[in-house]
């Protein structure tokens, strides 16, 4: 789940250490001293905010959760996304398409199964699916995005991000380990 903390300055910090806490909770005490104020907004995000130190979290007014999108946004994510990264090329060799129809229509159903494939990954993973896709079509010698490259480039982005979900585990065990 993604928390976005509705402040002005856009922090990101994965693991707490004391120096960080510092810089989160700089900008709030010399700005923010309890009187409520439209003059200034600080926004703090993060994928981990159980991360922030107490001291951060106590001066959290607002929390709006982001969660991962859903089977159909993903489609239309993946939509949007690859044909904006394999149409839109602004001048580069052309890439031919032939995973969809002329008119977008998911002919061999792998919009579907990307879709379907891609459950847990957020908005910025499946933009990089995309641009995966590109470079994979510009890998061929005729700058074509089949099915099988679909696929193949699916399957790798797939498997990376379980090497990097096993990463985040792995660091959160050891967070844990450590404030044992």
């Amino acid at each position: 789940m993604y928390y976005y903390y509705y402040y002005y300055y856009y922090y990101y910090y994965y693991y707490y250490d004391p120096r960080r806490t510092n810089d989160l909770t700089s900008p709030l005490s010399r700005y923010r001293t309890g009187t409520p104020s439209a003059d200034f907004m600080v926004v703090y995000a993060s994928n981990a905010p159980e991360q922030f130190d107490w001291a951060v979290n106590d001066r959290i007014d607002e929390m709006v959760p982001f969660e991962l999108p859903e089977r159909q946004q993903r489609v239309d994510l993946l939509k949007s996304h690859l044909t904006a990264q394999l149409l839109g090329n602004d001048g580069a060799t052309p890439i031919t398409v032939d995973i969809w129809g002329e008119n977008g229509e998911d002919v061999h159903g792998l919009i579907e199964e990307a879709a379907d494939a891609t459950k847990g990954f957020s908005g910025r993973q499946i933009a990089k699916l995309a641009v995966a896709c590109q470079a994979a079509a510009y890998g061929q010698t005729d700058a074509t995005l089949d099915a099988d490259t679909f696929r193949e480039t699916l399957a790798s982005h797939v498997e990376q991000a379980a090497v990097k979900e096993s990463w985040e585990a792995e660091a959160m065990r050891e967070y844990s380990a450590k404030s044992s």
